[in-house]
């Protein structure tokens, strides 16, 4: 599932495993909740190679439409769900919701949308494109079990290193 925020919608079918190697194809698998401002549907992003992903375009003033419709979509996912870590959520990117709303609408987002989806025994992911020494990052990062820091290096290439809340451990630098 994804929220997409801010994202290039060509960005989520890139995410997408091949139709060949999916279990059940996509249009099953996958929801897509367009919070993007001005919505951008992802529909448009498709050479049409692609099977038109399932699209709820949501837009509110405080946040609310699209916590409820992650929490709905997690708890209709969840409840689907063989395996442990089968349901994933991706929230592309947390920015534009940082720039939008008040930090403490968001984080009370964050907290249950989090909740939701430990709650399902799921996996979310959020973005967030902020130094990890930022206050924002800093703000936050207590409300995941982990932070995944992102470095580009010489030549292109990049690495990640991960910051653990329990218990507190950085690791070192790996290439990705």
């Amino acid at each position: 599932m994804f929220a997409l925020t801010d994202a290039d919608p060509e960005s989520i079918y890139d995410r997408l495993p091949a139709a060949s190697v999916a279990p059940r194809p996509p249009a099953e698998t996958t929801r897509v909740l367009n919070h993007a401002v001005p919505p951008q549907p992802i529909a448009d992003a498709t050479d049409g190679s692609e099977a038109t992903l399932p699209e709820v375009t949501v837009g509110d003033a405080n946040l609310a439409g699209l916590r409820t419709q992650l929490c709905e979509a997690v708890a209709d996912f969840g409840a689907r769900s063989r395996h442990p870590l089968e349901l994933r959520v991706a929230v592309d990117s947390l920015a534009p919701l940082l720039a939008h709303y008040e930090f403490d609408v968001v984080r009370r987002f964050l907290r249950l949308v989090c909740d939701r989806v430990c709650e399902h025994d799921g996996m979310a992911h959020y973005v967030l494109p902020d130094a990890y020494d930022s206050d924002r990052c800093q703000r936050l990062a207590d409300e995941f079990d982990a932070v995944v820091e992102l470095r580009t290096v010489a030549g292109g290439h990049a690495e990640e290193r991960w910051h653990l809340r329990e218990p507190d451990v950085t690791t070192p630098w790996v290439p990705l």
